[in-house]
């Protein structure tokens, strides 16, 4: 499993400097009227995800001199009893793929509802269902990261990109 990992790692990284070379070609702030030029979201996502590869190389690394237990510890530490917390239960491969699929309908859903009942109330609604579909259950939580993803979303698009929202 290491090999594998390892060269995805190395695909990521080359793509994402492949594109960030591309995207140092796209306007600066300097050369347009907004706050920030349409350079600076792409190469702060891809610099961000050159930076996640390289992490995930030297992890997957790390991983493999650490595998140098033996079948005994391995079994030790799997039958070593967990905390109630519910946080090391396995979610069942199926229940895994459905949840993909559900995200995916969300997006649709969210896109097409934007055109009949605005920006602001398909975003709300996509966020809370999102945020539940993807495990917390925290009602709290839930209207915590609602709240602060219109937000932010409103502030970029708005404030900072001069792109008014439907």
């Amino acid at each position: 499993m290491r090999i594998p990992t390892l060269i995805f790692s190395g695909c990521v990284f080359a793509v994402s400097a492949f594109l960030a070379v591309l995207a140092l070609g796209l306007p600066g702030s300097d050369e347009v009227s907004t706050f920030i030029g349409p350079r600076l979201w792409p190469l702060t996502v891809l610099v961000i995800t050159m930076l996640l590869s390289i992490l995930l190389g030297l992890r997957t690394l790390a991983a493999g001199r650490n595998a140098g237990e033996t079948a005994g510890e391995a079994e030790e530490r799997a039958a070593a009893p967990k905390d109630d917390t519910g946080a090391d239960e396995a979610e069942s491969p199926a229940r895994s793929r459905s949840r993909h699929w559900l995200l995916l309908a969300l997006v649709i859903a969210w896109t097409v509802a934007m055109e009949f009942v605005g920006f602001a109330t398909a975003t709300v609604l996509f966020a809370a269902v999102a945020t539940w579909l993807l495990g917390n259950r925290n009602v709290l939580s839930i209207v915590v990261t609602t709240v602060v993803s219109l937000v932010l979303v409103s502030v970029v698009f708005n404030e900072l990109l001069n792109i008014p929202l439907p």
